[in-house]
């Protein structure tokens, strides 16, 4: 088996964008304009996860840019590896995704759950 990340080439990461959001999709490509990495590959592979964890949803699509930027591998550990991800969470933390789904960092969700 492979380590090696997937390869996303412009035609599929374009076609990834129409599919998930359709009409707006020029919108979006514009929008993952603002990701950043040191090179295109890794700059799709960015956008490919965080279109996998916007669902669908165009001012969730803003949040994980701004998260990306921040700390890209948080976002592409979450889309690559959700089982990986949600293992380094607690209990609580895990019922706490269930509950209200990933709206936020790991940090976010902690804050949360502590305010309770």
């Amino acid at each position: 088996m492979s380590t090696e990340p997937a390869r996303i080439s412009p035609e599929l990461f374009e076609h990834l964008i129409r599919r998930e959001f359709g009409g707006l999709s020029n919108e979006v490509t514009d929008l993952l304009q603002l990701v950043n990495s040191d090179s295109e590959s890794g700059k799709r592979r960015i956008g490919t996860a965080i279109l996998k964890l916007a669902n669908k949803n165009v001012s969730r699509l803003e949040q994980l840019i701004k998260r990306a930027n921040s700390d890209f591998w948080e976002i592409v550990a979450e889309a690559e590896y959700p089982r990986a991800f949600e293992a380094g969470l607690t209990e609580q933390e895990k019922q706490y995704l269930k509950a209200y789904g990933s709206h936020g960092t790991p940090f976010d969700i902690l804050k949360e759950i502590k305010s309770c």
